[in-house]
């Protein structure tokens, strides 16, 4: 038997091994026999070396002594000795009757004292002198008077003391104090405790939580009545109980069944609740959180730099109004993968923020002038999201099917399933907002009389760059209690380092997780989208042999270079013509495109007085060519209208009786119209309207009815 087993091993033990109770029943040389306490007795054989073993495991307990002749005989609780529930000053009153026990006990086998009354009658001065000297070294005083308490007590418990002290073989235990009853209470005729159970339990759990006094009066009230039965009867009088025992009755309640007719189901569920040290995550992105919140601030739905051209007085004029904030943080290490704020909840709130959980978020936080890099991200294995308007389950789980992973929505109403989020949103709460202007608190009490609405003064994109600078550069380095102290960032650093990301998302996967959809027709020159053309084989012979050319596309914003057309019920992927294309953002295309807009703009502009010039000289040109060789219109003379008219008129001759009197009568009447306005006629004619000519002709009255400048400058807009 080794030396460190010998010292634990004793016949008077009790030991636990999990919840069954074993004595020693044996011990030898090769170990030790236990027998277990309860029916059927077991025998178990253990080993020294099992034995040393078992004593380092948590299920492995020992309660010393326990089968003591004086444990024995005063059937001492199997849960462990009673020392340990004692409180500081009753194990303080323990040790002054060991003390004193053990004075005297040392004076009798010295033989200067017996246990007779007179004997040790004569050593109390000498035991109190002793007492009063252990109290000065420190060991206990009374800190109100400064005056010791260790009292001797009477000659007949010292003499109790010094016999159970001897008996028990000097245990403890003989002296520890005996269970502490409570007060002994005004005991209550039965029919009033009875009474008062049933009037406690349906009074006081109600909802309208009622208060002790007035449980009080339904008992005074059911008491009455129950008198005047008994007065019918002959029979005694019940008294009423006061207050205190209102209370105490109702303090013999089940508090769990109390809160929960008090205060209803949930509220019990959310105090009552059994909580540990959360959930166990070992490596990055094995479990993400996505919620929403209500920021507890005003901000104006504008854009900066609009605002900032804006005077006071229109500023004032705009709405103030609360966003909502989607954000994503990683369980291991804390970090957030992503943050949108937007006017409400919506899907496509929710697919953005997804996405960006997915990747490197370093260009944000460059755009939005942080000094850190925001690195966090990448394919993440189970999301968990709560089931508010913006997280629709069908596009979501869509979303997470196409990058190969799972998400999980919790139950409604239950804000503990997802308390990683929930306590950031805290954080948020309590650092960032009491930094803005135009905050409105939790509450309409917390907020008191301050002017959310008149301080507001920041746009939703200074909100966003604000609350990106706060987590990107103060978060993620500041100490966080949930991971011991150690930073967010750092956390990332070291978990990524023992447990590498597994590989980004493809194109192709990213481009069927959070592509944008759309629908165009294929045409020769293949699928155009954003003014890109998009081409390969198949869109040839789409074109070329198929009734169908109108497909379902869909595009990756970060990266216009490639898209996915769906047909026959795959996505195939399309590449732009032109490689300039390959990881331009859709934003960056829009913003070149509005550049170029602007500078053809100038040069149309600039170019407009040569275009004019050549335009007008053109006229002048065709102009006098068509005067030189007499075949336009205005080379039409009278003569010529009225030989027309004639031939008009001759094929309609079978409706008048005298066809000869009619096309001369008709002829001539026409002939005379013509030869009055002729020259009407050459004004609006349209060889006249020739702008700017070298030299116009002018009409019959001698002015010119050229087109000015200004009806040019039309001309040309149209033609343009």
């Amino acid at each position: 038997m080794t030396t460190s087993v010998a010292r634990v091993v004793n016949l008077e033990d009790l030991i636990f091994i999990g919840t069954t109770q074993y004595c020693i029943d044996e011990v030898n040389e090769a170990g030790l026999w236990l027998e277990t306490l309860s029916e059927p007795r077991l025998r178990k054989f253990l080993d020294f070396a099992a034995l040393e073993k078992l004593r380092l495991s948590p299920d492995y307990r020992v309660i010393k002594r326990y089968f003591a002749p004086l444990h024995r005989r005063e059937g001492k609780p199997a849960a462990g000795s009673i020392l340990t529930r004692l409180d500081n000053d009753e194990t303080e009153k323990l040790n002054a009757h060991v003390e004193m026990t053990e004075w005297l006990l040392a004076k009798e086998r010295a033989g200067e004292m017996s246990r007779s009354d007179d004997s040790m009658k004569a050593q109390l001065p000498a035991l109190k002198a002793h007492m009063d000297l252990c109290a000065r070294a420190g060991r206990k005083k009374n800190y109100r008077t400064k005056r010791t308490v260790f009292d001797v007590p009477s000659l007949k418990t010292l003499r109790k003391m010094m016999n159970a002290y001897t008996e028990a073989g000097n245990d403890l235990l003989a002296l520890a104090p005996k269970k502490v009853t409570r007060p002994s209470e005004r005991r209550l005729d039965l029919t009033v405790a009875k009474i008062l159970r049933t009037v406690v339990r349906t009074e006081y759990q109600s909802r309208q939580r009622p208060s002790g006094n007035s449980v009080l009066l339904a008992v005074e009230k059911a008491i009455d009545d129950e008198n005047a039965r008994r007065r019918q009867c002959g029979q005694d009088q019940l008294e009423y109980p006061c207050l205190r025992t209102i209370y105490r009755e109702i303090d013999k309640l089940d508090p769990l069944e109390t809160y929960a007719n008090r205060h209803g189901e949930k509220a019990a569920k959310s105090k009552f609740k059994i909580t540990d040290t959360g959930l166990m995550v070992t490596r990055p992105l094995e479990r993400v959180e996505i919620d929403e919140v209500k920021l507890d601030v005003l901000s104006i739905a504008i854009d900066s730099g609009i605002a900032a051209k804006m005077t006071v007085e229109q500023l004032r004029e705009l709405e103030r109004t609360r966003r909502w904030a989607v954000v994503a943080i990683d369980i291991a290490t804390r970090c957030i993968l992503g943050i949108v704020v937007t006017p409400a909840p919506s899907r496509e709130a929710t697919l953005r923020v997804m996405e960006q959980t997915t990747r490197d978020k370093s260009d944000i936080a460059a755009a939005y002038g942080c000094q850190n890099d925001w690195c966090q991200g990448g394919r993440w294995e189970l999301s968990v999201m709560d089931n508010g308007t913006g997280f629709v389950p069908q596009r979501i789980r869509m979303a997470a099917a196409a990058m190969q992973a799972s998400v999980m929505f919790t139950e409604a109403g239950e804000p503990s399933q997802r308390g990683t989020i929930e306590r950031f949103f805290r954080t948020v709460g309590t650092k960032v907002m009491p930094l803005l202007p135009g905050r409105t608190f939790s509450n309409t009490q917390e907020r008191g009389d301050y002017p959310s609405a008149e301080t507001a003064c920041l746009t939703d994109d200074e909100l966003t760059r604000i609350l990106v600078k706060w987590i990107v550069d103060c978060y993620h380095h500041e100490p966080h209690f949930g991971l011991g102290g150690e930073t967010p960032a750092h956390a990332w650093a070291r978990l990524t380092a023992k447990y590498p990301l597994v590989d980004d998302l493809s194109g192709y996967e990213r481009r069927e997780a959070f592509g944008r959809r759309f629908r165009r027709q294929v045409t020769g020159r293949g699928i155009i989208l954003f003014g890109i053309e998009y081409a390969s084989e198949l869109t040839a012979h789409i074109h070329l042999h198929e009734k169908n050319d109108v497909l379902d596309c869909r595009v990756d914003e970060h990266n216009l270079g490639w898209i996915s057309v769906l047909w026959d019920g795959e996505w195939h992927p399309l590449k732009a013509k032109w490689d300039f294309f390959d990881g331009i953002h859709l934003a960056d295309w829009q913003e070149t495109l509005a550049v170029m807009r602007a500078q053809n703009k100038l040069l149309a502009r600039e170019s407009r007085r040569t275009v004019k010039a050549a335009l007008n000289s053109v006229r002048a040109i065709v102009d006098a060519a068509k005067t030189r060789c007499n075949v336009g219109p205005d080379s039409l003379n009278s003569k010529t209208l009225i030989r027309i008219e004639k031939e008009i008129t001759r094929s309609m001759s079978h409706i008048d009786q005298n066809p000869e009197a009619t096309e001369a009568a008709d002829g001539a009447t026409l002939g005379a119209l013509f030869e009055d306005d002729f020259d009407d006629l050459l004004r609006i004619a349209p060889c006249e309207v020739a702008a700017d000519a070298a030299t116009p002709p002018a009409s019959a009255n001698g002015n010119n009815d050229g087109r000015t400048e200004d009806n040019d400058d039309d001309y040309v807009e149209i033609s343009e």
